[in-house]
């Protein structure tokens, strides 16, 4: 008489149903992480490229800006929003008083003498000129405005709108525009006041820096 064995036989687990072990996964850690330390190299390039991109285009807008005022007789500014991290060139008036410490006092002054409710007549208002800015310009990518000085003002401004003025004879508002990335790197355009030339310092520079004297 046959015997029936009644051992029961059992299928091999297949080791993909096995999960990971711990060594396995702290070597896809290690290999994720040397990834990232590899890459960072190369976003911190792409940052600076686009801090050099940036400090080329708002050269190239002053200097057109420069131009444009010197031919057309015209004053111009450059508008610097520094909340929507954009600028652009507007042209105004042949006869512009800018609006300094020095220039408010004058105003104070006339203002005295003006008879009750008398306006003093203004000259007509800037607009973009799209000859030099079609658009408004924004910043490259991960790039903001810092803060800015001009000769408006001791104090830097760090929100809102600021002003660089350009004026038919050749003179440019002092300016010093301060740039900063994602990574935190520092640069500043320093404006002349003559020739519609831009300097580039890869810090940031206060106005007394900027312009001191030799």
């Amino acid at each position: 008489m046959a015997t029936i064995s009644t051992k029961t036989s059992h299928p091999k687990t297949n080791n993909l149903d096995r999960g990971f072990t711990l060594i396995e996964i702290l070597i896809v850690i290690g290999l994720i992480a040397a990834i990232f330390l590899l890459g960072l190299p190369k976003i911190g390039g792409l940052f600076r490229m686009n801090l050099n991109k940036a400090s080329r285009e708002i050269a190239s807008v002053v200097r057109e800006s420069y131009n444009s005022s010197l031919m057309s007789g015209k004053a111009y500014r450059i508008v610097w929003d520094l909340k929507a991290r954009t600028y652009w060139a507007e042209a105004g008036p042949r006869n512009l008083l800018l609006d300094t410490e020095e220039s408010k006092e004058k105003e104070k002054q006339r203002a005295r003498y003006r008879k009750k409710g008398e306006v003093e007549e203004q000259g007509p208002a800037f607009s973009m000129d799209k000859t030099v800015t079609r658009k408004k310009k924004s910043l490259p990518s991960g790039i903001a405005f810092h803060q800015i000085f001009t000769d408006q003002g001791k104090d830097p401004i760090i929100e809102g709108t600021a002003y660089t003025h350009i004026f038919p004879h050749g003179v440019t508002e002092r300016t010093i525009i301060q740039l900063t990335d994602d990574q935190k790197a520092e640069m500043s355009l320093v404006l002349s006041a003559v020739l519609g030339t831009t300097h580039l310092e890869r810090r940031f520079m206060t106005m007394k820096e900027g312009y001191e004297e030799p």
